[in-house]
């Protein structure tokens, strides 16, 4: 029989004989030749112990540290490579930064890489307010320093700090905005501007009428001696301009075409008349008991226009005769 024990002690020998065989001789394990724990077949680098599966990656050093297949160059994994590794992501610690992202306007960061904050929000070219600038709506790129204003809209699109409210500068709000101005395209017309008598359909003071102030309107002439350039009419104006006496009124020949006779048209008889207020406008007219009469109107202080008409003639022929006179004393 065997002694099974001195059998046991052969073997151990033996493999304590056989272990320097075994062993690389620098403290590796058989494939794994840069001792870092992983055999060649998964160590993408065996000859650098600090490459191996799992190690700690370097970021954008081109090398595989940690055996994925690849460097880190998107340290955020936000999907874009940082700029320290060739690419547009400008910062690859903060994942809501890069190319893709939507920039915040006027908070001092570059969201979307660009190279610059968003301080122009509607790119109308005018930095916002929020941002220190000038552009009052940097959400509308209607509006802006210089932008034309659109009256009455309640938007301040040239940044002057109120909407255009009196497009005509004469101190009053339109109506369409609220205001009392009746016609904001004509300085003239307002609630403080006067009738104007040579414009009597235009309501110049806001007041919902066209009607003048007689009185304003009624255009005196001066007194003295009136004359037509020549001579057939003359007449006197008298008392502040209220009251005239016809001197002379002649038409020249009148000729019954049935009869042949011939006589001189005029007044037979003239008598002191008022002059009266016609329309804004000073006139006068006189009639006779032969049925002649004449009437006229002042242009100006100074200039007057009229018709006289004669049917009393002796030969019985009417004339009418046309006429203008001007003030000569």
């Amino acid at each position: 029989m065997h002694d099974r024990s001195l059998g046991w002690t052969c073997l151990v020998v033996a493999a304590l004989l056989l272990w320097p065989a075994c062993s690389s001789g620098d403290g590796s394990s058989p494939g794994d030749e840069d001792g870092d724990g992983y055999a060649a077949a998964e160590d993408c680098d065996d000859g650098n112990p600090d490459i191996y599966p799992g190690a700690s990656e370097v970021a954008y050093d081109g090398v595989d540290q940690d055996c994925d297949g690849s460097d880190l160059v998107d340290v955020d994994a936000d999907g874009s490579v940082a700029t320290e590794a060739g690419g547009n992501d400008c910062n690859d610690n903060d994942p809501e930064i890069g190319p893709w992202v939507d920039e915040v306007p006027y908070d001092g960061v570059d969201q979307d890489c660009d190279g610059q904050d968003l301080t122009d929000a509607d790119g109308d070219g005018y930095v916002g307010e929020e941002a220190g600038g000038d552009d009052c709506a940097d959400d509308d790129p209607f509006a802006y320093p210089g932008a034309v204003e659109i009256p009455y809209d309640k938007t301040d699109q040239d940044c002057d700090g109120e909407d255009l409210t009196d497009v005509d500068g004469d101190g009053y709000d339109a109506r369409r905005s609220g205001g009392e101005d009746c016609n904001d395209r004509d300085e003239t017309i307002n609630p403080a501007a006067e009738e104007v008598c040579e414009d009597a359909n235009v309501d110049h003071d806001c007041d919902g009428s066209t009607a003048i102030n007689e009185e304003q309107c009624f255009l005196y002439p001066s007194d003295g001696t009136w004359k037509s350039p020549s001579g057939d009419i003359e007449f006197e104006v008298r008392f502040t301009g209220t009251w005239m006496d016809m001197k002379e009124a002649y038409f020249g020949t009148c000729t019954n075409s049935s009869t042949g006779c011939t006589a001189t048209a005029s007044l037979q008889e003239t008598i002191t008349i008022e002059i009266f207020n016609s329309y804004g406008q000073a006139s006068f007219y006189l009639s006779t008991p032969q049925g002649d009469d004449c009437w006229g109107t002042f242009d100006t202080v100074d200039s007057a226009r009229g018709t006289c008409s004669s049917y009393s003639t002796p030969c019985a022929c009417g004339m009418n005769y046309e006429w203008s006179a001007t003030l000569i004393q």
